[in-house]
């Protein structure tokens, strides 16, 4: 979509109230506009070997694009494109990142190391780097 449009499109949707119609179909058209921007992210980020689907990353990547959207500022100078890409992009990693499971190597596993929950994760900042170990005082 041209940069012009975006511009257009993005100023409709802040400037409609919240949840109106005009500000639904701003929206709507701006993601029918930048679809091709959202495949190709989607792409990017999906993998066949990670626990999310291709439509879920889809649909954060619109998540992504609406929070582009709703803080988009135009006189900072960058066009809508650029900022929704690395918008979306962060929202993407991000995702990616909380649904990934932590991968233990074999070379560790055979050591007796087995992956810490999230919940279970200790503080790293309490680590003696001198002895190699953590200290629970």
């Amino acid at each position: 979509m041209v940069q012009a449009q975006n511009l257009k499109l993005v100023q409709l949707y802040q400037t409609a109230i919240r949840g109106s119609k005009d500000q639904n179909r701003a929206f709507e058209q701006l993601l029918a506009g930048n679809m091709g921007l959202l495949g190709l992210l989607v792409k990017k980020t999906y993998r066949k070997k990670e626990q999310i689907s291709f439509d879920e990353l889809m649909q954060c990547a619109r998540v992504g694009l609406y929070n582009a959207a709703e803080n988009y500022d135009p006189s900072k100078g960058i066009n809508f494109c650029t900022y929704a890409y690395k918008v979306i992009r962060h929202k993407l990693n991000a995702e990616v990142c909380d649904s990934a499971l932590l991968y233990i190597s074999d070379h560790y596993r055979k050591k007796g190391c087995e992956p810490y929950e999230k919940d279970e994760m200790p503080d790293l900042r309490t680590y003696d780097v001198d002895f190699g170990k953590f200290n629970h005082a």
